[in-house]
């Protein structure tokens, strides 16, 4: 059958039968209504709509098109969930729900995002839950792309929430700060730090220093710190900085300001007599080392 065989009565009252030569072909297989085997005018369809019909006489209505089969979507993980929804958020207001102490942080976080940028953009999100963790539990979650993460997430009694403040390496001062600074008091700070190169001071005084030179920055600048090689700090420090990259590091930090910069480690004397014109930067303790989250 093609067009030109039918009435055009059948036009007239909105059903119009056309060739498969105009659409392209589907695999939804119907036996041909009798409206389109007799083509009369007595027939009237009743949806008054356009028929399509194919070579091997088997039709469909136009506009009716195969739906393909598609996988259900996986839901995501609960870590990856609040991950995603605090990346994704168009205002850092937004990403106050997902985030633990929210009243707390809350000006914390009107600061760091005063020129907030909208969403994150990134390939894809780690899950690190195992489905047995209790309130209480903490997990790593780790984010591929964006230069973002990764994110320490606590299970509260609301579900999963980011501890922002040491996700995103809040810190009470600089680096530059403390450098500046005449008193030598520890500062704690999240820092990511790289082994710059072993290092001598005090040199030409009675006892010379051998150090680690460090480079350590803290999102606002950086500085080198100097440990002694065979501190406590400074072999922990080692142990991990040997393989060349950058870790994360929650360190001590303060300035050392009287005999050679570094005076007294382990109890044990490294230096003494004479000053020297610059004060350093020195690691008083360890406090954690490839993470930034700390247990209060």
């Amino acid at each position: 059958m093609n067009r030109s065989s039918i009435p055009i009565g059948i036009a007239l009252v909105g059903f119009i039968i056309i060739s498969d030569q105009l659409q392209a072909q589907d695999t939804t297989q119907k036996p041909v209504p009798a409206i389109a085997r007799q083509a009369t005018d007595s027939l009237i369809p009743p949806e008054g709509r356009t028929i399509l019909l194919r070579p091997d006489g088997t039709w469909r209505w136009v506009g009716e098109e195969p739906v393909k089969a598609t996988a259900p979507a996986v839901p995501d993980p609960a870590d990856v969930a609040v991950v995603r929804g605090y990346l994704a958020a168009d205002t850092w207001e937004q990403r106050l729900k997902f985030v633990m102490d929210s009243a707390k942080v809350r000006p914390l976080m009107a600061k760091y995002y005063e020129n907030y940028s909208g969403p994150t953009t990134f390939s894809r999100i780690i899950s690190s839950i195992t489905g047995n963790e209790k309130v209480g539990g903490w997990v790593t979650v780790k984010v591929v792309g964006g230069g973002v993460g990764p994110y320490y997430l606590k299970l509260t009694p609301d579900g999963w929430k980011i501890d922002w403040i040491s996700s995103i390496g809040v810190n009470p001062t600089s680096l530059t700060v403390i450098r500046a600074s005449t008193v030598a008091t520890p500062v704690r700070l999240r820092v990511n730090a790289t082994l710059f190169s072993d290092y001598t001071l005090c040199t030409g005084y009675q006892y010379e220093i051998s150090v680690w030179r460090l480079q350590v920055s803290d999102g606002k600048g950086s500085e080198f710190v100097f440990v002694p090689k065979e501190s406590a700090e400074g072999r922990a420090i080692y142990d991990v900085l040997k393989d060349g990259d950058q870790h994360r590091m929650v360190l001590d930090i303060r300035i050392a300001t009287s005999n050679c910069g570094l005076r007294v480690y382990d109890g044990k004397p490294y230096a003494k007599g004479g000053s020297i014109t610059t004060s350093n930067l020195t690691i008083s303790k360890v406090i954690a080392i490839d993470t930034w989250r700390v247990d209060n």
